[in-house]
């Protein structure tokens, strides 16, 4: 199998891993796709990797490697300007920062990456970065702007057809505005 494939398949199996919760294999696979994507110098499967590993040592809630990991992220994106990827790093921050109670740093990365995002029309991006946004606000307290960010990614996951994230926040404005 050709290094971009191969690389490419442990990505996907990584990923696939991920989503079964069989974490420790997850970071295997992963870290494998990292190492082939660095050997033959692909930039952009080096940045889905290090999203990607990201995320799972978030999952994890090993936050001290989700941070390492999303600023690998950030610094490679902005070196090829790939921004979709920055937004990305950014919300995976933002949330990081949330989880840890750096409420600043949440805020300020959570608005940079939603910034991003309407720049350029990445849509998805936006709608989990206003998710994790109302989540924040909720818990520091800023109700308004929490339904606020939860009406708007109502709206999104409604144009954009994700019905999972349409009923989570339908479920949260619904406990929001009617606390009864």
């Amino acid at each position: 199998m050709h290094n971009t494939n191969r690389r490419a398949a442990l990505r996907n199996l990584g990923e696939a891993h991920r989503r079964i919760n069989d974490l420790n294999q997850a970071i295997d696979y992963t870290q494998r796709s990292l190492n082939l994507s660095e050997q033959i110098t692909d930039e952009a499967g080096i940045i889905l990797s290090l999203g990607n590993l990201a995320s799972i040592y978030g999952q994890q809630a090993n936050f001290q490697e989700s941070e390492k990991y999303f600023k690998q992220q950030k610094k490679k994106a902005l070196a090829i300007s790939d921004v979709a990827s920055v937004a990305h790093a950014c919300a995976g921050l933002g949330e990081i920062y949330s989880i840890t109670r750096k409420d600043d740093l949440a805020y300020q990365y959570l608005n940079q990456a939603l910034d991003i995002a309407l720049d350029i029309g990445e849509r998805y991006v936006e709608l989990e970065t206003l998710i994790i946004l109302a989540e924040f606000e909720e818990k520091t307290h800023d109700l308004k702007s929490a339904i606020n960010h939860w009406q708007r990614a109502l709206h999104l996951s409604e144009k954009l057809n994700i019905l999972s994230h349409k009923e989570n926040c339908e479920q949260n404005l619904e406990r929001l505005l009617n606390p009864n």
